[in-house]
């Protein structure tokens, strides 16, 4: 339903699939990584230009997306760095 009513957008490459938002801040506007789906770590960077396009032409200020530890090893090697880390509580 986002996706049809423009709230959230989706790249495409491959098997690779990114969904994100454009999220408005009290201050500064962001694009959310919401979802990746992709067996290929190659089909998913292929996208980012394109994701990178649309953020500018937003006027996003930046992108982030939260993921898996795992996720250190791989992504600075494309321009991403971890800004903080998410703590959770089991009930």
């Amino acid at each position: 339903e986002a996706l049809r009513e423009g709230r959230m957008q989706s790249f495409a490459h491959n098997n690779a699939i990114v969904i994100t938002e454009v999220v408005q801040a009290p201050r500064k506007k962001y694009l959310n990584v919401f979802l990746v789906v992709s067996d290929e770590l190659a089909d998913v960077m292929a996208i980012q230009p394109r994701m990178l396009e649309f953020a500018r032409s937003q006027g996003c200020d930046w992108v982030q997306t939260h993921g898996r530890l795992g996720w250190n090893k791989v992504l600075p090697k494309y321009g991403w760095k971890p800004t903080h880390v998410l703590f959770v509580l089991g009930t």
